[in-house]
């Protein structure tokens, strides 16, 4: 009996080795997913501050436009009535 397992378990030790061996490259490409998956992140986190950060400063300039043009309203129909009178 143990000269029939002895070959059986011989001819299993090949394809261990190459089970462990296609498992390792696996784990090591999941690994580089991972972490370009969390490089991917980070830098749409960044790219969505940026924005957000842009989006506040086009509205800080929409509002002093706005306030430059009431202000430029207001001097010309002073100069008007000044020069009416």
């Amino acid at each position: 009996m143990p000269h029939i397992l002895l070959p059986f378990c011989l001819g299993l030790i090949p394809a261990l080795i190459i089970a462990l061996l296609i498992i390792r490259k696996v784990n090591g490409e999941s690994a580089l997913l991972r972490e370009r998956l969390a490089a991917e992140e980070a830098s749409k986190r960044h790219f969505m501050d940026l924005a957000t950060r842009q989006e506040a400063t086009i509205a800080l300039m929409y509002a002093e436009q706005k306030r430059l043009e009431v202000e430029n309203t207001l001097r010309r129909s002073f100069a008007q009535v000044t020069e009416a009178a």
